[in-house]
């Protein structure tokens, strides 16, 4: 009855959550009496772990697990299980860092995720025929908790990756990459890369045509005012055609002004 209660509860979990692979629950000394995931296996004795040993302490405990046998690292949750405020047991759910939680760091980060346990690519969500670059010194680097980056041409294809190191309550715990596709990037930076060399070969014809009509703006002013004094000095001409034109008619006719105002002195003679 306990093995189909927890073989059932199991694939509700897995069902709402890929991600979860084990579920398991011990005695008071650590021992596991049971997994949903796998019932045949039990009996073995995990009351050493540190999670496991917290939670008999009565202390709920998490964290990441490699184990020391597999190689095989795990998120776990532990819980202490009470009877009349005794502790009887734990519970544990946890989480394989395998293909269901690498495509799930996927799809909620966008980036491709490797795991790497003790300097070993365990999973990676790069297709099957693709080795993606696990460093040693980078690993190392991380291990410290250092920022741990490079550039990788991965099947010709560039990419910029980023390794994070988790600790673990038991082993050396494991390092994850990620790693972003700069193409989008590169195609980017080469169209913006395009348009500055077109404005540049652009940019001199612009200048002139620039140049050309802040000239033209810059001397409308002064254009407007020659145009003026032109007129001005055609209309005076004009008048001054005009007299000296008058004037030949008059002394041609013998129209003096001056005579005229001669003979009237004379014929008034005071």
């Amino acid at each position: 009855m306990l093995e189909a209660f927890f073989v059932r509860e199991f694939k509700a979990l897995k069902a709402a959550d890929p991600t979860v692979a084990t579920l398991e629950a011990t005695d008071a000394s650590g021992v596991v009496i049971i997994r949903g995931h796998n019932p045949a296996k039990k009996g073995d004795d995990k009351g050493k772990l540190p999670q496991i040993k917290m939670a008999l302490a009565g202390q709920a405990a998490g964290g990441l697990t490699v184990s020391p046998t597999s190689g095989e690292a795990a998120e776990d949750s532990v819980l202490p299980v009470r009877a009349d405020d005794v502790v009887v047991g734990t519970l544990k759910v946890g989480s394989y860092f395998k293909a269901a939680t690498a495509e799930e760091l996927q799809k909620k980060t966008g980036l491709e995720v490797m795991f790497v346990v003790a300097g070993k690519v365990t999973e990676t969500t790069f297709p099957r025929d693709v080795n993606p670059p696990a460093p040693a010194d980078l690993i190392k680097l991380a291990q410290s908790g250092a920022p741990a980056s490079l550039e990788a041409d991965i099947k010709g294809t560039q990419f910029s990756g980023r390794f994070i190191h988790l600790p673990s309550d038991n082993g050396e715990g494991m390092t994850i990459g990620f790693f972003a596709n700069r193409s989008p990037i590169e195609v980017a930076k080469s169209g913006f890369l395009s348009s500055l060399l077109l404005e540049g070969r652009a940019g001199p014809r612009r200048h002139l045509a620039g140049r050309s009509v802040v000239r033209a703006l810059g001397d409308a002013p002064a254009s407007a005012s020659r145009r003026r004094n032109d007129a001005d000095c055609r209309q005076r001409s004009r008048r001054h055609r005009a007299l000296r034109k008058a004037r030949r008619r008059d002394r041609r006719d013998g129209k003096d002004h001056r005579g005229v105002q001669g003979q009237r002195h004379r014929a008034n003679p005071t």
